[in-house]
């Protein structure tokens, strides 16, 4: 080995060791703390290696609670995924789901905590110390192909699954009536898709966990109105004059006329009232101010539209 890659590797392993310290108790022998610098364990010591019963916390809610040999997880324990525990026996350093056998099915083995089917190699419906349920399909212990995972918060995701991670499906947030169609990343948080909210049907866009666009009808809708309003709209009473004519009626007017009685001679005999006369004529009154729009011949305001700015 080259001299500068000796140096190299000896830098690396000096930097690691400076990380490494045992935090508290007895990290010897005995029950202690230990910063590994990529992990912190806390548990049982041996000759100053885990050993026994302790947990290896690997940060973002992975970590190990179990049986550790000689430094190295060994045996029976829970690992947990993003804070998702599951049953597991580490073997020679390599981890395997942990079956139990049982009278379900044709002696098919299942997994501790199966609710029914086949939770280690087919479709069946686990649930986890958490409260959270898994009902899909399963290959050797595993979350793979479609399932559906009910959490205790309400929130479900709808998804393909590969290797126990969701691949793309749907995620719907219980508290805030919003649903996430698309991809997810490998810790399961959306990657690429649409979050929809039905309240006022905006849609928010995101790739690779960026928002790319927002479109939000009842905003849009609101601003739209808003400068319609703003200029107002021709008065439907007046046609936009600002003044009305109101309607014709029809007025009658009484007169008495003299009726005169005359004798031979010429003379007049009497004289007395005759009938009356009656004349009845249509009259068109002036226009008088619009009461709806108060003379403008605009109007403003009109049908509300329920203002939300929320995505």
């Amino acid at each position: 080995m080259k001299m500068k890659n000796k140096i190299l590797i000896l830098l690396f392993m000096t930097q690691i060791q400076s990380f490494a310290q045992c935090i508290s108790g007895n990290c010897k022998d005995g029950f202690g703390k230990y910063d590994f610098g990529f992990a912190v364990y806390e548990g049982n010591f041996k000759v100053g290696k885990p050993n026994g019963q302790g947990t290896m916390d690997y940060g973002g809610g992975d970590k190990f609670v179990g049986n550790f040999t000689n430094g190295q997880e060994d045996g029976d324990g829970q690992l947990y995924k993003k804070n998702i525990p599951q049953a597991v026996t580490y073997v020679n350093g390599k981890v395997k789901v942990r079956v139990v056998q049982t009278n379900i099915g044709a002696n098919a083995p299942a997994i501790e905590g199966c609710l029914q089917g086949d939770c280690y190699n087919g479709l069946g419906k686990i649930k986890f110390p958490s409260g959270n349920v898994y009902e899909g399909n399963f290959v050797y212990g595993v979350r793979n192909g479609q399932g559906k995972f009910v959490f205790a918060s309400g929130n479900v995701l709808t998804a393909a699954f590969k290797d126990n991670e969701p691949v793309d499906g749907s995620f719907f947030y219980a508290n805030e009536d919003t649903t996430f169609y698309g991809s997810f990343n490998a810790d399961g948080t959306p990657k690429t898709g649409d979050y929809k909210y039905p309240i006022n049907r905006a849609t928010v866009t995101i790739v690779n966990g960026v928002i790319t666009n927002i479109d939000n009808p009842v905003a849009r809708e609101a601003d739209e109105k808003a400068e319609r309003e703003k200029a107002g709209k021709v008065c439907s009473k007046c046609g936009g004059k600002g003044m009305c004519q109101g309607a014709a009626y029809a007025q009658t007017t009484e007169s008495y006329y003299t009726v005169n009685t005359y004798k031979s001679n010429g003379n007049l005999y009497s004289s007395s009232d005759g009938n009356v006369g009656r004349k009845t004529t249509m009259v068109k009154p002036p226009p008088t101010r619009c009461s709806q729009c108060k003379g403008t011949g605009k109007v403003f305001g009109g049908d509300q539209i329920i203002m939300s700015k929320q995505y």
